[in-house]
């Protein structure tokens, strides 16, 4: 079984840092279950294209991982876990 990495860009920053070029949201009124309806929505469109793959990493960056809510990153884990062997 072939093995990939996942990367989650994750745009919620406390401060835009001065030499950063990444898409990023500043501010304290981010929908976060918005975002999480749609990271899901991502995952099981690409668990179908790639059922036949072992994940060996999953990386969340682009922005403040302080920053984001605890339970979003909850779920996201838990549908990882629920599609991908790893």
């Amino acid at each position: 079984m072939s093995r990939f990495g996942i990367y989650f860009h994750w745009p919620f920053c406390r401060s835009k840092c001065p030499y950063c070029d990444f898409v990023s949201i500043i501010g304290k009124n981010i929908d976060f279950q918005a975002w999480r309806d749609a990271y899901l929505s991502v995952l099981e469109s690409y668990a179908l294209r790639t059922a036949d793959k072992k994940v060996s990493s999953v990386f969340f960056g682009g922005g403040t991982p302080s920053a984001v809510d605890a339970g979003m990153l909850a779920r996201v884990m838990e549908k990882l876990r629920s599609k991908y062997v790893f």
